[in-house]
């Protein structure tokens, strides 16, 4: 991919749509009137990548203080998506990602054509990415305290 279409912090969000349970859903829906927390996974059987998750349900009271919701993606299918969600009981929707289109939309590519990264997206109420975090190594995708901050940021707490 050229550096003209390299995201970074104040870049529009590319838009997209994945399957859901009534139809697709895409990002304009997704955000509504709240900031959008997007945890990209490497593999829906990344046992790094769901404890990451898991640690996400944890602090989804946090975010809701800031007006962020949360979703996850996957590489799979709807199908696999939903059996994620249901043995995990994440609080969040899961959605697949089968061809990878967003993965590639928000430059999550596969290191050495190998390793799919991972990592975390925020994207203001107005559509801005405001926290981007790619990585190769599915232990560094998620930063609680630096993902709290920009979420934080967004919406001050009074």
């Amino acid at each position: 991919m050229s550096d003209k279409h390299r995201l970074e912090i104040g870049s529009k969000a590319p838009p997209f749509s994945l399957q859901a349970a009534n139809g697709r859903i895409n990002l304009h829906n997704l955000i509504g009137d709240h900031n959008l927390l997007i945890y990209f996974v490497r593999e829906f059987g990344c046992h790094t990548c769901m404890a990451h998750a898991l640690t996400l349900a944890k602090i989804q009271d946090e975010l809701s203080l800031t007006s962020t919701r949360t979703i996850l993606i996957g590489g799979g299918s709807y199908e696999a998506a939903q059996k994620v969600a249901k043995r995990y009981k994440f609080p969040f929707p899961v959605f697949g990602d089968p061809d990878r289109s967003v993965y590639h939309k928000y430059n999550f590519d596969k290191a050495l054509m190998l390793v799919q990264k991972s990592g975390t997206v925020l994207i203001d109420k107005a559509g801005i990415i405001r926290y981007l975090n790619h990585s190769t190594n599915p232990g560094a995708s998620l930063n609680k305290v630096e993902l709290l901050t920009a979420a934080g940021s967004l919406n001050p707490v009074h």
